[in-house]
Formats: C-alpha cells, sequence, structure tokens
C-alpha cells in the first residue's frame, strides 16, 4: 500500500502549520490546569493528530491498494443428453457410467476449479443432474457456441464433453477451430460396431395438393449388411394399408430411392406412415418409420396476372401456369383491370407495378388491405422508390436506373418446398434482368434463389418469400423468365423444369386460407416432437384493422388424450400461442373467444417421433479424438474417467493461480480512517473526563 496526492506535495507543511498552530492555541497556558505535563504533551499531541489528519484530507490523498487473490480456472462439463447415447445394447450401464463419471469429475476437481455443468441435445440446458436421454438429435456446434461463451477472457481449464459424438444438427463441429481457444476433454460413449440396419432415410412430397389429384410420395432407404434380404416398405394413411412395395438391397451398404403415386383423397390434413418391414437380425426398428402431412385443398386456385406493360413474360407466365388445371388465370393490363372485392383472387402477380410514376400502388394498397398475397416481378420499368416504401420486407437503396444481368444460384438450405432441380439447372439459367442497387431485406425472409453477378455468388436474394403472418408475398427481383422457358424446353423439349418453380411458388404464396374477419392458424401442419407447437391468429373489426382486446382461448384433444385450454398471448395487433412440444400423434384443435361461442376455427396438425437419433446409431470416436487433439485437448473412453480426472488434477492449467489486484482510492473513503479519528477524539475526551476536566 502507497499513498500519492493529486496536487503538490509542500502542501501537506501548512496542514501541519495549521494543526500545530490550532493545537498550541487550544492549549496555550495549560487553560485545563493540567498538572501532569506528559499528560498535557500527550491531549496536546492527540489534538495535532486530529486536526493534521482533517487538513491532509482536504488534500484528497489516494492510496494505492495490491491484494493478492487465489483464483480457481473455470472448467465447464457438458454431457450428451441425446437418445443415441442409450441406443446400444447396455444402454442401463452407459447411463450408470456417464452419472458416475460425472459425480467423479465434481468431487475430485471440486477444489480445484470451477465447475460448471450442462446438458443438451440440440438445445444446451444448465446442468447435468436430470438426465433423460430423450433429446430428438445432437448439435455439438451450440456446445462450442456456449463453452467459448463460458471461457472467453476467463482463467479456463477447458472443457470436458461427454458425448458419442453422433453429430445431426448444426455446423460441423470440427469447422468451429476458431472458437475453441481452450482444451477439450472427451469422454467417447457409444458404440462404433456397426450393425445389420434399415433406416427410412427421408420422406417427402408436396405440403399442398387438390382434392381429386394424384400426388408423389417419394423417400429413400438406407440398408447396412442386408444384401439379399427383402424387405416391404408400407404406406399407411389412418392405420389403413394404402401401398406397397418390395425392395432388395443388392449391396452391404446399400441406398434404395421408392415413390408411390397416392390419391389425395377429401379436403383436410392427411397423415400417411411408412414403414419398414424388419429383417431378420436387425437389432432395432425404432428408424424403420416415420410420418409425413399433406394438406388437401379443395377447389381451384384463383391467379391474377396485372402487368404495366406487354412484355414477354406475360406469355411465359400464362404458358407455365395454364398447365396447372387447378389454377384458374385472368390476366389484365393495368390500365384496364378494375378490382373487385366480391370476387377475391387467392395471389395477384403484379409485372414491373408499381411503375416508374407510381402506377398501381392504389391497386396494390387494396389488394393488401383485403390480405391479399402478392407476388412482385420487378424489371427496368419498376418504381423502386415506391416498392421501398411498401414494407415488403425488402428494399432496394441507391437504386438508379438500368439493369443488371443477374444469374441465379441455388440456396440449399431453403425448405418452404421441395425443388426437384439440381444446382446444375439453375447454373445454365440465362440471366434476368435485375435493377440496380443495394439490395436490403428483413430477417426472416425465406430464400429460394441467391443472384450471382459474373462468377461471383452473392447472398443477395433474387427469388424469395416475405410474410408479416397474415399477409404473404413473393419477390422475383428481375424480369426475363421468358428466357427461361426458352432454354428448359430446347434443352429438355418441355417445360416442366421451369413450370414446376414458378408453380410451387404460386401455390405456396396462393395456398388457399381463411379470408375472413378471424383468422387462426398452426405454424406447421406437421411437428417433431421436440418442436414447440404455435399458432397465430388474428381479428379484423368492422374497418378491417386488426384487434386483439378480446380473450381467445384454444383447446387442444387427440385420441389420446383429453382434450385441454390454453389462452392466446396478444402482440401488437394480433394473437400468438406457444403450446410446447407435445407427444407424438394427430391432434384437433378449436379456437373461440371466451364467453362467444358464435366465432370458432378448428383445424387440425400432426406431431410426428423425430427419428434423427434412430438414423444413425454409431458413435463418431474419430470425431471426439480429432476435436481434442486440435484443441490441446485428451481423449478417454467412458469407462477411463478416472484416467480423465488424474489428468486434470495434475495439469497446470487446472490449478488455482494467485492473481495480483491493484487499485486506486481515496484515502477519505477508507473506513479505518474514521476510526482512527473518532478513537483519537475518543481518547481525548474521556482522558479530560476522567481527570475531571469536564
Amino acid at each position: 500500500m502507497s499513498f500519492s496526492l493529486p496536487y503538490a506535495y509542500w502542501l501537506i507543511l501548512p496542514s501541519l502549520f495549521a494543526a500545530a498552530a490550532l493545537s498550541w492555541w487550544l492549549y496555550r497556558g495549560n487553560p485545563l490546569k493540567i498538572a501532569s505535563k506528559p499528560l498535557r504533551l500527550a491531549l496536546l499531541a492527540g489534538r495535532f493528530v486530529l486536526w493534521f489528519f482533517l487538513f491532509f484530507l482536504l488534500l484528497g490523498p489516494l492510496v494505492n491498494l495490491t491484494k493478492q487473490l487465489l483464483r480457481k480456472p473455470n472448467l465447464v462439463v457438458f454431457v450428451d443428453n441425446s437418445a443415441s447415447m442409450i441406443a446400444g445394447a447396455d444402454s442401463a450401464k452407459t447411463a450408470v457410467q456417464i452419472q458416475s463419471a460425472i459425480q467423479q469429475i465434481k468431487e475430485t476437481l471440486n477444489e480445484q476449479v470451477d465447475l460448471v455443468s450442462f446438458q443438451f441435445d440440440s438445445k444446451v440446458r444448465s446442468g447435468a443432474d436430470s438426465l433423460n436421454f430423450k433429446g430428438q438429435s445432437t448439435a455439438i456446434s451450440t456446445v462450442i457456441e456456449e463453452a467459448n461463451n463460458e471461457l472467453n477472457d476467463q482463467p479456463s481449464a477447458g472443457m470436458i464433453l461427454i458425448s458419442d459424438g453422433i453429430v445431426n444438427r448444426g455446423a460441423d463441429p470440427l469447422s468451429l477451430s476458431d472458437l475453441v481457444n481452450f482444451p477439450v476433454y472427451t469422454l467417447r460413449a457409444g458404440d462404433t460396431i456397426p450393425y445389420k440396419d434399415l433406416a427410412v432415410q427421408f420422406v417427402r412430397s408436396s405440403e399442398l395438393v387438390f382434392e381429386g389429384n394424384n400426388f408423389k410420395l417419394e423417400g429413400a432407404v438406407s440398408a447396412f449388411d442386408c444384401q439379399g434380404q427383402s424387405t416391404t416398405i408400407r404406406v399407411f394413411e389412418a392405420g389403413k394399408l394404402i401401398a406397397s412395395k418390395n425392395v432388395i438391397p443388392g449391396s452391404s451398404n446399400d441406398y434404395l430411392p421408392f415413390s408411390f403415386e397416392l390419391d389425395a383423397g377429401k379436403e383436410g390434413l392427411h397423415t400417411y406412415e411408412v414403414r419398414l418391414d424388419k429383417v431378420s437380425g436387425e437389432k432395432t426398428v425404432l428408424n424403420n418409420s416415420t410420418s409425413i402431412a399433406v394438406q388437401v385443398l379443395k377447389s381451384k386456385q384463383r391467379i391474377k396476372i396485372v402487368y404495366l406493360n406487354p412484355h414477354p413474360d406475360i406469355a411465359a407466365l400464362k404458358a407455365l401456369l395454364s398447365t396447372n388445371k387447378n389454377f384458374e388465370l385472368e390476366i389484365s393490363d393495368l390500365r384496364q383491370h378494375q378490382f373487385n372485392p366480391s370476387s377475391e383472387s387467392d395471389l395477384y402477380i403484379f409485372h414491373q407495378i408499381p411503375g416508374s410514376r407510381a402506377e398501381g400502388l392504389g391497386l396494390i394498397k387494396q389488394v393488401s388491405d383485403r390480405n391479399i398475397p402478392q407476388l412482385f416481378i420487378l424489371g427496368a420499368q419498376s418504381g423502386i422508390p415506391y416498392l421501398n416504401n411498401l414494407d415488403l420486407g425488402f428494399s432496394i437503396e441507391g437504386f438508379r436506373p438500368g439493369a443488371n444481368e443477374v444469374k441465379p444460384h441455388k440456396n440449399e438450405t431453403f425448405s418452404l418446398f421441395h425443388d426437384d432441380n439440381e444446382a446444375s439447372f439453375y447454373s445454365k439459367l440465362p440471366p434476368l434482368n435485375a435493377p440496380y442497387g443495394n439490395y436490403r431485406f428483413a430477417s426472416g425472409t425465406e430464400v429460394f434463389l441467391y443472384l450471382q453477378i459474373g462468377q461471383v455468388k452473392t447472398q443477395i436474394p433474387l427469388w424469395f418469400f416475405t410474410g408479416n403472418g397474415y399477409l404473404r408475398r413473393g419477390i422475383i427481383a428481375g424480369d426475363g423468365i421468358w428466357r427461361w422457358k426458352l432454354y428448359d424446353f430446347q434443352m429438355n423439349q418441355n417445360f416442366q423444369a421451369s413450370s414446376a418453380l414458378l408453380m410451387k411458388s404460386v401455390q405456396l404464396l396462393a395456398g388457399r386460407e381463411d379470408k375472413g374477419r378471424f383468422r387462426v392458424k398452426s405454424r406447421k401442419r406437421i411437428y417433431d416432437e421436440s418442436e414447440s407447437v404455435q399458432f397465430d391468429a388474428w381479428w379484423f373489426n368492422e374497418a378491417f384493422e386488426p384487434d386483439n382486446q378480446k380473450e381467445l382461448l384454444l383447446e387442444i384433444s387427440s385420441a389420446k388424450s383429453k382434450p385441454y385450454s390454453l389462452s392466446f398471448n396478444r402482440n401488437s395487433d394480433a394473437y400468438e400461442l406457444d403450446a410446447g412440444a407435445l407427444a407424438p400423434g394427430v391432434y384437433s384443435w378449436k379456437a373461440y373467444f371466451q364467453n362467444a361461442s358464435s366465432d370458432t376455427k378448428s383445424g387440425s396438425f400432426v406431431v410426428k417421433s423425430s427419428n434423427l437419433e434412430q438414423l444413425n446409431t454409431l458413435a463418431d470416436h474419430a470425431m471426439l479424438r480429432t476435436l481434442s487433439a486440435n484443441s490441446g485437448g485428451a481423449s478417454f473412453l467412458l469407462n477411463q474417467s478416472d484416467r480423465l480426472v488424474d489428468y486434470l488434477k495434475n495439469l497446470e492449467k487446472s490449478k488455482p493461480i494467485i492473481q495480483v489486484e491493484h487499485s486506486v482510492q481515496e484515502l477519505i473513503n477508507q473506513s479505518w480512517i474514521l476510526v482512527v479519528l473518532i478513537a483519537i477524539a475518543a481518547l481525548e475526551w474521556f482522558i479530560r473526563k476522567w481527570q475531571g476536566f469536564i
């Protein structure tokens, strides 16, 4: 500890002289008649010290403090709580070994480190005391991100990862090396010996189909060590077998695509289950089935195409969309088009509207006020400044007249509909003419195609979808679709590829939904059992303005559960509800206002078993060893947890460190100064009282 002054040190001298003068003045001539000279001098000295400290403190002296702190390094433990951890033959033994390892780490290292534990599957959660190994997916990338947050800028002993190394969500952990600036110690669980297994890898189909039509349900089966053994793929709807097909794996590691042509049936939500028959010697059948849901719509979709000026795109749109018998097309020039609220369309396609002179803004407002979905096709004649003011979740800043030739490249993560075209198809398409400027788009935008300028593939959206819940919009940021149609015919002698991508976009936007004053929808038709079931709802008043003053309830039921009610939460102008994760099954719901029975909405959704953890149960110890080696850590088998503990116990990074902490404070803020001054004053008063001078 040392002292310093913010002023010149010679100012201490006036403090000394002033304290001496005041003390002498108080005791001059022995006014208290103290006979004892030592006592008189002691009182004089005490008063001098008291006055001096008071004057000295007025100078604002600073005290420099140095502390030595014993600090433990941080150690974080992450335990894989997914289903694959106990998918092996001896699941009970594995669970016991994991709990034993956690306990051993806590008991042995607790005095050396600050220990924090987590559990994870697709998400990270605090604590590892309530493991149930029911997680339906695993994302080790989220673990690395969480560990980086926990250990950033802190003395760290590193991280312990207890896992089987199976990853089926998120990024490859080995690709996140820039985040791993701490040692990773892994305890490897699970079985690395492959067993005979059949699995449904995926099943897909169009989410929306029309009543009376056929649709394609397709998927793939993986087969390991099942060569020559016949199995049957069966498709069930509501427990009834509707289609089947025999397949025979031809190799020890085979991949067998399949497809079925199914009748869409009646209007409503249809659930289909695909099952594989078990083959002899197969250890698990948890991955032998999966489910999918399809929404069947009853009537045709009414599509209106309104254009600013004649353009080859209009003829191409008509030709490509007319092939679908479930579309009812109406094409008109903007100058001739009359908006008729009584005959609403399911979708408006605006070609280069609004125009450069704001042509069509009134029509767009009328369509938007009725919450009719819209598809905008931009071009050289588009009024971009007016478009920017339409709240599309998209804008072009710094716009200038002219167009840029851009090619598309596919967003492989797009999931709103299935696209059969390969990425190579888009790379060969002729360019579109896109407006110049800096493209800005809101979060939540679903991008189907990005634009490519020359050889540079950008993350700027070219063909994408936005929406605020009750109004969906699509934007194609360039004209020239007619060239795609010609190229498709030149290469394939048909228009199937170009027609399919346009029709799927139109079906996505124009999907028949309630456009009345009371609307309720589930955000998805089919959920994984690990997902939260979520709803949105809107009530519109007489002026067709959103109004959420009423109390809105939702009743959920299934064949296996009794009905129960939940209350919607109000947001700015609508309602939302999170019903949480539900058990697999088919559910019905009914939404209604409290104390009112006239307005109700109903529907259904499906919660399916997620089988990601069953698709692959083969532990990836190589990834865990590599992760440890790359980070400077070490890797051990789960039953070698004692070796890991001994290793960490003797590691220099795992031992407490002494940190020196420096701080500067004003001396007047030190509590001991007050104690000293009060003690001096009290002692003087006591002596004078004791001697009878007071």
